[in-house]
Parts: structure tokens; sequence; C-alpha cells
């Protein structure tokens, strides 16, 4: 798999390209999403499995945040793919999607602080979500740098 991280962002950008990893087996969810994203000004890289995207996380440090879809065929789940980022890469936001009640996510080990959009995902809000969160991390990242 080739992945361009480093191709040009767009001329009229001032600021740095927000990069979504979005891990999702279904392919029409999985284009339909990262069209979205695409569309309100992100750029994306998908991967269709637990194991495409560790294979990314780790070949670049780019990631701004990740959506995840829980369960996905495969040794691992969305849950562990969350579980590896924050040993791996403390500080990389994630975010949970799943067409199963969120009561029942608890029993695969979802915890309640975790950041969960049910299936259909309401896009609108989880841009507005990413781009929240990648600001308060700029911010903070900023804030300690003496900016």
């Amino acid at each position: 798999m080739s992945i361009d991280l480093h191709r040009e962002t767009k001329p009229h950008s001032p600021r740095k390209q927000v990069w979504v990893l979005v891990v999702e087996d279904e392919t029409l969810i999985r284009l339909l999403a990262a069209d979205i994203l695409r569309d309100a000004g992100f750029e994306v890289v998908a991967a269709s499995h637990a194991g495409e995207a560790l294979t990314i996380l780790k070949s670049t440090d780019q990631i701004d945040f990740v959506l995840t879809d829980i369960m996905m065929p495969g040794s691992m789940n969305g849950i562990a793919l969350g579980d590896w980022i924050r040993i791996h890469r403390p500080g990389l936001p994630v975010a949970f999607c799943s067409g199963v009640l969120r009561s029942k996510l608890a029993q695969l080990g979802l915890k309640e602080e975790e950041t969960f959009f049910p299936k259909p995902v309401a896009f609108d809000r989880l841009v507005q979500h990413i781009r929240a969160v990648v600001s308060e991390d700029r911010d903070t990242l900023q804030a300690a740098a003496g900016g």
C-alpha cells in the first residue's frame, strides 16, 4: 500500500492539514466517511481493518485523529486498536463508531469516557468533534511550547 502523506496541501490553506485515519471494514461506509471528511477539508487515509491501520500508524506520525469501527474482521477489533494507540501513540485522539448499542459495547471493553458515534454516524457532529479535538490539542501544544 502506498500512502503519500508528504504531498502538497491545498495552496490556499495557511495551516497544517489535519490527517484523519478512517478504519472501517464496510467498503461503502468507509468510502462515504472518507468523502465527507475530505469535503470538510481533512486529508483522509482509509484502512479496511485494524491490521491495516496499524501498518499506517507505524509508518507515519502525521495522523491527527482516528475514527474506527468497533466490530471488524481479523484478530483485532476497534477497541483493541484504540488500546494500542493509547500505549504506542499517546495523545492521538480516537473516536469509535458502531451499529451495536453502546450498552452492549461496554461488554466488549468500550469505556464510558470514550468518544462514541452510533451508526449511522452524524457526520456534522463528527466533523465538529474532530475540529474541536485537533484544535484543542494544537492549542495545548502551543501553550506548552510558550506560544
